[in-house]
């Protein structure tokens, strides 16, 4: 068939990693398919930089199902903060 393709990438500068949590509020969004692992990826959002965190106020999950596709209508959002997780459905 044909030859080998080689593609070369740069990563980009994490934004949120980038963004000073002392001016201003930070707000993380998720969009996890790996219901097992969603939530404390969302939560580790909330960690300080040091804690490989992302120093977050709040953190913002759109867990991705079946019943529920990327770019669905009907969304589960969950949001979470140094206070408590809340869950609510769009």
């Amino acid at each position: 068939m044909g030859g080998t393709l080689n593609i070369e990438c740069v990563q980009n500068k994490d934004l949120l990693a980038s963004v000073d949590p002392n001016q201003f509020i930070k707000i993380g969004f998720k969009a996890e398919d790996d219901q097992q692992n969603a939530i404390k990826n969302a939560q580790n959002l909330l960690k300080p930089s040091q804690d490989n965190g992302k120093d977050c106020s709040v953190a913002a999950l759109n867990l991705i199902k079946d019943s529920r596709p990327f770019g669905s209508l009907d969304n589960e959002l969950w949001l979470f903060s140094h206070k408590k997780p809340k869950k609510s459905l769009l």
